[in-house]
């Protein structure tokens, strides 16, 4: 008999014993978590001075082929001793790429370095994944009115609406997104530019569908991906079909231009 509470107490001491080793290992790793989430956050990667210089050289060398003017020159003027606000409003195809890399964060250098006397401000809106119909639903408009951007970069959501929403609706969903931009940001300069084309006829018809409303409605509508790439050049696109680092060159120095011009 004593044998046997021997035993059902030496069984009950290590099923204790085992719950304490798991709940201190899992405690552990926990705070391990939370210590490299905090590291992961708190870094900030930083060019080394040549890479700095080689893409002061690039940039450099582009904008001396450009005169101010255009879009971006009204913008100036109406700004000649305030900073410029430019916003960037897109889907995860605008940051496809590590932040430097992207075309929100070139477009800052290239107006620095145009606009060397004038103060710029970036900010950009990733709504990643999400449709036009969530976009609306969600009230991110109201996030972008509020900031009161001088300069807005639109990328309409095409590729996310693509397969998703119906072409009429998501055309509808436009209307209504740039009609409220319009009426509460008149100071507001909006160039709507479409992502990267896919080859595919449904999605270069949203495209084309797109650009005929900008023009009856007289948007601003920056889109020369057809002139600058060649859809089956699959070094400018990753696996999901979105664009590469030098994808995101091309269609920040193709802006640059567009805003000048």
């Amino acid at each position: 008999m004593e044998l046997r509470n021997m035993k059902r107490f030496l069984f009950i001491a290590f099923i204790l014993a085992s719950i304490i080793v798991i709940f201190i290992s899992h405690t552990h790793y926990d705070q391990k978590l939370a210590t490299i989430a905090d590291e992961a956050e708190d870094m900030k990667v930083e060019a080394s001075p040549a890479t700095i210089e080689e893409e002061s050289a690039s940039v450099e060398s582009f904008i001396n082929t450009l005169e101010l003017g255009g879009l971006l020159e009204e913008v100036v003027d109406q700004n000649k001793d305030d900073e410029i606000l430019v916003m960037v409003f897109g889907s995860s195809a605008i940051t496809s790429v590590e932040e430097k890399e992207s075309m929100p964060h070139m477009l800052l250098p290239y107006l620095q370095t145009l606009l060397p006397d004038q103060n710029i401000a970036l900010t950009v809106m990733d709504v990643k994944d999400a449709t036009s119909s969530d976009v609306l639903a969600d009230n991110y408009i109201d996030k972008v009115i509020r900031n009161k951007p001088d300069l807005l970069v639109m990328e309409p959501l095409l590729f996310n609406d693509f397969d998703k929403v119906d072409l009429d609706e998501s055309l509808d969903h436009l209307e209504t997104i740039m009609a409220d931009l319009t009426e509460k940001l008149p100071d507001t300069t909006i160039v709507l530019s479409p992502a990267n084309p896919i080859d595919d006829e449904k999605y270069v018809a949203l495209v084309d569908q797109v650009k005929s409303f900008s023009k009856d409605q007289n948007y601003f509508f920056a889109d020369r991906w057809e002139e600058k790439i060649k859809k089956s050049d699959q070094s400018l696109f990753t696996n999901e079909k979105l664009l590469t680092e030098v994808g995101h060159l091309i269609w920040t120095e193709f802006l640059i231009e567009y805003f000048v011009k």
